[in-house]
């Protein structure tokens, strides 16, 4: 009879044992189910230089749980050569629908880097999309081209114009120094598009060339950093029937050394049937 009373006794509060778990997942059953992330985008990185870099990102919504809203959450970045990424930044708490961002310093020159933008509040974490950045390299440069036409009396330059049959047309170039050392001995070539002729009248920074730049590369020199060399030539559009029906032809340019290299286009609207007006945005 005593064995029979322990035994109930312990069927008893193992009974009591289920009732109070099964209590408490109920009641914490709602924080969880309606538990929600944060809210979280990654921005394009700013301020890139060689060795350094800021990135960006912006909580949207801190996320809600049963009983309200979340009103801050911990921020931070992950970030590395790939999307494993490896490295993060310090977390800190932000509130509000506010930007943050973070600066990395000691990268390494001419790299590609990943990251993404983190946002967790007391119940859930959240990823932003992943960017990615190249640091400057030690030699750099960048190059632009624009063309104007001459023949409709425009002085702007632009990344686009409107062109008739027999139209001149001026073309310039700007190549800018953006390293950190000096780019040396700068090649430039720029290849025109079918039925546009160059007419010549080179100049590098004023200086008449007899070269044809449309043939083959011009050396343009040495540049320091922070400097540029503008480069001018003139050619015309063909006949109309060299361009048949309405088309958008590209011009393209490529400037490069030894260490880097840097391509820019502009565009001629070929109106073969009828007169030209510029059609672009002034540089």
């Amino acid at each position: 009879m005593i064995y029979k009373f322990n035994y109930m006794k312990k069927i008893n509060s193992f009974q009591n044992f289920i009732l109070l778990f099964a209590g408490i997942v109920f009641l914490t059953l709602p924080f969880l189910a309606f538990a929600e992330a944060p809210s979280v985008i990654t921005n394009k990185a700013s301020n890139i230089t060689i060795s350094s870099a800021f990135l960006n990102g912006e909580v949207t919504d801190h996320g809600s749980y049963s009983h309200g809203l979340y009103t801050k959450s911990k921020v931070w970045f992950e970030y590395g050569k790939t999307i494993s990424y490896g490295q993060s930044t310090i977390p800190k708490i932000i509130e509000g629908h506010n930007t943050f961002s973070e600066k990395l310093s000691n990268l390494e020159a001419c790299s590609m880097y990943h990251f993404r933008a983190v946002a967790e509040n007391e119940s859930e974490k959240a990823y932003g999309q992943n960017i990615s950045f190249t640091t400057l390299c030690n030699v750099s440069s960048v190059v632009n081209v624009s063309v104007k036409n001459i023949s409709q009396g425009d002085g702007n330059w632009h990344e686009s114009v409107s062109v008739s049959p027999l139209d001149k047309l001026s073309f310039k170039i700007v190549v800018e120094s953006t390293g950190m050392l000096e780019a040396k001995n700068i090649m430039v070539k720029d290849t025109l598009p079918a039925n546009i002729i160059y007419l010549g009248n080179l100049q590098v920074g004023g200086v008449v060339q007899t070269t044809n730049i449309t043939v083959e590369a011009i050396n343009v020199g040495n540049l320091t950093p922070g400097s540029s060399r503008t480069i001018t030539f003139e050619a015309q559009a063909g006949s109309a029937g060299g361009f048949g029906s309405a088309a958008n032809l590209i011009n393209s340019v490529v400037a490069y050394t030894e260490d880097t290299a840097s391509t820019d286009s502009c565009t001629l609207v070929v109106k073969a049937g009828g007169s030209s007006a510029n059609s672009g945005t002034g540089n």
